[in-house]
Parts: C-alpha cells; structure tokens; sequence
C-alpha cells in the first residue's frame, strides 16, 4: 500500500461512506427516469397496421415499461388503453447525453488526475469505449459515463477504497456470477478493491450486455 492508502481497519467504514454516495447517485439517475403522464388514447382495431407498428414498439420497449408479452401477444387484456407514445415514455426512462462525444478529453483528464483509484477505473472504461463504434463518452456527475449514442449504459466511479463499474440499467442484466450489487430500481454496480481478485470475464460479459441490450432498446 502506499503512504495515501487507508489501514485495512479504516476500510469499513470508508466503504460505508463510499455506499452512501453511490446510493445518492443511483437515486437522482432513477429520478431522472420518471416520464410524465402521457395522454391515453385507445388504439384503433381497424388499423391493422398500426396495430402491428405498436406491438414493435411494445416489444422492443417492455422491459423498461415493466410490461410483458404471452406467446408473442402484449400481456395486457384486450381492448387495453395504450398511450400515444409508449416508445417516447420508454425512452424517458433512459439516461440520455446529447453532449456525449467518441472521445472526451475531460474524460482523459479525469483518469490522469492523481486522486482515488482512477487508474485502477481505466481498463474498465476501456472496455466500454471497445463496445462498438457507436460508442460515445462524457463526464456525468463528475465521472466518466459511456453511452450507445446519446443513451448511457455504463459507468466508473473511483473512491478511496474501491472502484466501482456501474450499469444504468444493470437491474435487467443476466449476473449468473452474482457481481451485481446495489437495490435502486435500474441501477447497478460492481465493486473492485485493492488486492482482491476480480472475475474478469464475467465482468467484461455484463459491459458487453449492457451495451448490446442497449442498443436493442433503442429506436433503429
């Protein structure tokens, strides 16, 4: 360890505070997911068309929206109220940047600053910008965010005792490793310590999901 790094007795309780912000963190990203009340309107039966267009729609978006299909169908009843524009709602669920750009010099910046682990965070988030060339960067909340397009998926965050891989929509991940910790209803993270052996390969297999369910749920 060097002269800067915590005894192991003091990291407890630095875990605590460190847990402490990354609960206030996951809050205001999931308050930020809140749509407003869209107007319902019923969908006409005569349009099979539209019918069709709106079960895409649904499909592709029912994750987000907690809703769900049987044998292929929406699993609602029939004659079910519908809003003008679920697609919409369930992009308001997403953490969209239009400022994200393919490479952020504040992003560099942030990992060359000597503060916390955040070299330790670097190999992470270079595993995200790997993703896809559709694959776009930033700093939110003053930490690197990457993003598919302007949708973020995924994060790092570096504090005194541990690094964290963060997913915006890690509560509908596939974890069979079990890495995933954190109770909001979307986010999730993935916490790395000093000295402590981490499951790389399944790490790596939630950023890649991430980034591929991410681009299934966003409009073509």
């Amino acid at each position: 360890m060097g002269d800067d790094d915590p005894p192991f007795d003091d990291l407890e309780a630095l875990d605590y505070e460190d847990d402490e912000a990354q609960r206030r963190h996951s809050a205001a990203c999931d308050a930020q997911r809140v749509h407003p009340r869209q107007e319902q309107v019923r969908e006409p039966d005569e349009h099979a068309g539209t019918r069709r267009r709106g079960d895409e729609c649904y499909r592709r978006f029912a994750p987000f929206l907690g809703l769900g299909f049987h044998d292929g169908r929406r699993s609602s009843p029939p004659g079910r109220i519908i809003s003008r524009s679920e697609s919409a709602a369930a992009m308001s669920r997403l953490m969209l940047f239009p400022a994200a750009v393919p490479r952020d010099p504040s992003v560099d910046a942030w990992f060359d600053a000597p503060a916390d682990l955040r070299r330790m965070a670097l190999p992470w988030f270079e595993r995200m910008r790997g993703c896809g060339p559709d694959v776009r960067e930033l700093l939110h909340d003053g930490h690197p965010t990457a993003c598919v397009g302007e949708a973020a998926f995924c994060y790092v965050n570096a504090f005194r005792a541990h690094v964290n891989v963060g997913f915006f929509h890690g509560s509908t991940l596939d974890d069979p490793a079990g890495l995933l910790e954190g109770t909001g209803k979307w986010m999730r993270h993935v916490k790395i310590r000093v000295a402590q052996p981490v499951n790389e390969a399944a790490l790596t297999e939630l950023i890649v999901a991430a980034y591929r369910d991410m681009r299934l749920h966003l409009p073509a």
